[in-house]
């Protein structure tokens, strides 16, 4: 929205009749902040659930919907300095450690978790 407002404001301030500009600048904006609202909500990590050997990760728009859990074999878990990558199933996802306070006790249970697996084929 800011864009479509700076630029209805200079167009303006030049002297241009701004009308057609802001008619058809507001519905992009608006269609640009829902796409984006309805992508970051699909790929927003919100819960992790862990059970011995498996983990289930749900986005806020699974949460939204109330889908089920689907449990995965962990396979891999990396901490770095700002966040945790974790391999679960067929995808990987990556955990900012500024957006998930209690980390360190997520990846102490995602290791827990995965030792008390079931023993890998490998």
């Amino acid at each position: 929205m800011l864009p479509v407002m700076l630029g209805g404001l200079l167009t303006v301030l030049q002297g241009f009749p701004a009308l057609a500009y802001l008619i058809a600048g507001f519905p992009a904006a608006i269609i640009v902040a829902v796409g984006w609202t309805f992508f970051r909500m699909h790929a927003q990590i919100a819960e992790v659930h862990v059970r011995p050997g498996e983990a289930a990760v749900r986005t806020v728009w699974e949460i939204l919907r109330a889908r089920p859990l689907r449990w995965a074999p962990i396979y891999e878990l990396r901490a770095g300095k700002s966040s945790l990558t974790l391999a679960v199933g067929d995808a990987a996802y990556e955990l900012s450690r500024t957006a998930w306070p209690e980390a360190d006790t997520l990846l102490d249970a995602l290791r827990s978790a995965r030792a008390l697996g079931t023993p890998r084929p490998w």
